[in-house]
């Protein structure tokens, strides 16, 4: 079950994703070029780099919690332990 609902979870978040900025799917590359302009830690290239993607991506993690009830801290704890759990077993299995 957890793991049908992580799929869901991952597909809608990739849809969402495509949908909010589909030119996203097509960057394997990103060149930062830093002027060092004396600005203050965070506010250059990179900094304004990670602040878009990361402030997005939290937006669109918020939006689905709020909108949608999709808690996706919450699947992806439970996909972790239940690999865990897997794991475990196997290992066990393993020494049988």
């Amino acid at each position: 079950m957890a793991a049908a609902v992580v799929a869901v979870a991952a597909a809608v978040i990739v849809g969402m994703a495509t949908l909010d900025s589909p030119g996203l799917a097509g960057i394997d590359k990103i060149n930062i070029i830093e002027m060092g302009n004396g600005s203050s830690a965070g506010s250059g290239g990179v900094g304004k780099v990670m602040s878009t993607v990361g402030g997005g991506m939290t937006a669109m993690l918020s939006m689905l919690k709020d909108q949608f009830g999709i808690d996706v801290a919450r699947l992806m704890e439970a996909k972790t332990e239940a690999a865990s759990i897997e794991a475990e077993k196997k290992t066990a299995a393993g020494r049988s």
